[in-house]
């Protein structure tokens, strides 16, 4: 009786990607923000600058209404999410 070997796939892709692959990944290219070959860097720029700034604007207006104010004038808070967010997506682009 003969027995033949399984031979390893040649099809499977070789490419490891560090960037490429995960649950928000996968989010990002179902809601269009990521496409084939295409990073779009300022449409997710965008969306992750109101996902991060938006709910603490909204919390604040809701249970801190006097606070609101202060929170509109901490530069500190602005530049670290118009500074932080973009250099963390143009990391993720150099790194793939």
């Amino acid at each position: 009786m003969h027995v033949q070997k399984a031979l390893p796939d040649k099809s499977a892709p070789t490419e490891i990607s560090l960037v490429r692959g995960g649950p928000f990944f996968r989010l990002q290219t179902a809601i269009g923000l990521i496409r084939t070959n295409q990073w779009n860097l300022g449409r997710r720029d965008d969306f992750l600058l109101a996902v991060g700034w938006l709910p603490l604007f909204v919390i604040t207006a809701f249970l801190n209404p006097e606070g609101l104010l202060s929170l509109i004038r901490e530069y500190r808070l602005h530049a670290r999410m118009l500074l932080a967010v973009p250099a963390l997506l143009v990391g993720e682009v150099a790194l793939r």
